[in-house]
């Protein structure tokens, strides 16, 4: 199906920018040439989303007026695309869920929604989006909606990227259990991706949304040092009217990038002390949890971890194997990416962290959930809930 974004012409992006200094927000241009994979240099002809003040808007006061409600522990799976809704396949994965103690789905999508999109986990419909959510309200499912694209703010799209998002924001989609992910894994300096997010989420408030969001760590494009401090400082800085963010990493141990890189894994590195083992395995987990805590207690914000997993290589194929490889695919796993994961998992479900892993299933269920996460074990913070047919919503609308 052709997704149903429009293209920005000139008229709606006149509209945009128009609504944008509406807002607070000054727009200004440079540019990007991208080093590696995340850090560009500043020029001309690339939209610098500046944080914005807006001070006189009732709608934004009201807002700052409300009381934020306690951040849910989210537990879940991704990998699960949004075209699943139109085949019957949203519906077995999150029966499938439910019934395994999850309360969290990522759902994803990015074909077509602005001209750098990735391409990956297929179209946008706002029908096969209305359609998830009956079936999560089913189960009392929160959905996580992933725009699972990367370089729209390095690549020169960030106009489209807040006019795509502006038409689902300005929809009442009927559902309280919504998170937002306005991009996956983005490149960018931890300044460009303040100044864009904070924008986006302007936007979002200012037109009423009162959804959680969530934001993600440069680490992801190749953008931090890792360590728990350099961890901390590489989360974008915001402000939330609502408090009502998370911050997100996506936390892996990759078996090709650590026997045959030098500095990815920081103290954990391979060396002549240091081998694949549970206890290499435990010092990255270790430092990715302590720099979640240290960055939840700076930032004040709740976690949730989009994405993470035991698959041990960070390639498109298998481009490393690990002695304790399990299979060869994107449902693959090694003993000690596994230890990994699961050690993660009781280090964040202890500290009242969410997470959802990757991936449940691309296409088909349920990926992972048949191998690794078959023996992967969690204390569910919901109980399965129990019921045949999903409810009956009415269709979004706009917001008043």
């Amino acid at each position: 199906m052709p997704s149903e974004m429009p293209s920005l012409n000139c008229r709606t992006e006149s509209l945009l920018l128009s609504s944008l200094m509406l807002l607070g927000i000054v727009t200004v241009f440079f540019s990007s040439s991208p080093i590696g994979t995340s850090v560009e240099r500043l020029g001309e002809n690339v939209v610098n989303l500046a944080a914005p003040t807006v001070s006189g808007s009732h709608r934004l006061r009201i807002i700052y007026d409300q009381v934020a409600i306690e951040a849910p522990v989210l537990q879940g799976w991704g990998g699960v695309t949004l075209d699943e809704a139109s085949n019957g396949q949203m519906q077995s994965t999150l029966q499938r869920l439910n019934q395994s103690g999850y309360n969290a789905v990522r759902v994803g999508f990015s074909v077509g929604t602005t001209p750098c999109s990735s391409g990956e986990l297929g179209d946008w419909s706002s029908a096969w989006f209305s359609q998830t959510i009956q079936i999560a309200q089913q189960y009392n499912m929160w959905v996580i909606l992933d725009y699972h694209s990367y370089r729209d703010l390095v690549d020169g799209c960030q106009l489209q990227w807040l006019s795509f998002w502006n038409q689902v924001l300005s929809t009442n989609w009927g559902y309280d259990r919504i998170v937002w992910e306005p991009i996956n894994e983005p490149a960018g300096t931890v300044s460009l991706l303040s100044t864009a997010y904070q924008t986006w989420i302007t936007q979002a408030r200012v037109l009423g949304d009162a959804h959680w969001i969530a934001v993600e760590n440069t680490i992801s494009n190749d953008g931090c040092t890792f360590d728990p401090l350099s961890l901390v400082n590489c989360y974008p800085t915001i402000t939330d009217p609502l408090n009502q963010t998370f911050l997100s990493i996506h936390p892996y141990f990759f078996y090709d990038l650590w026997s045959q890189s030098v500095g990815v894994y920081g103290n954990c590195d391979q060396s002549t002390t240091r081998t694949w083992s549970n206890s290499t395995a435990e010092c990255v987990a270790d430092i990715y949890n302590q720099g979640m805590l240290d960055a939840s207690a700076t930032y004040h914000m709740p976690i949730l971890d989009t994405e993470g997993g035991a698959v041990y290589y960070s390639c498109n194929n298998v481009c490393a194997s690990p002695p304790d490889s399990v299979g060869t695919d994107d449902a693959s796993y090694s003993n000690t990416t596994l230890h990994f994961i699961q050690y993660l998992t009781n280090q964040m479900q202890s500290e009242n962290m969410g997470w959802l892993w990757w991936e449940a299933g691309e296409g088909s269920c349920c990926g992972a959930l048949d191998t690794w996460g078959n023996l992967l074990r969690f204390q569910p913070v919901t109980p399965p809930v129990s019921h045949d047919q999903p409810p009956t919503l009415q269709a979004p609308t706009g917001l008043s």
